[in-house]
């Protein structure tokens, strides 16, 4: 897990999805998310 200033976490998809969106969460020093939005996998 990753709670800290300037860790980025990343998404993935199971094979045959594709992810809308971006791949990649930062966390900032005010301990919120950038970006905001959930990156999604569809069919």
């Amino acid at each position: 897990e990753c709670h800290t200033y300037n860790c980025r976490i990343s998404y993935h998809c199971a094979d045959g999805h594709e992810l809308v969106g971006k791949p990649e969460k930062l966390c900032l020093a005010d301990g919120t998310w950038t970006p905001k939005d959930l990156p999604q996998c569809v069919q």
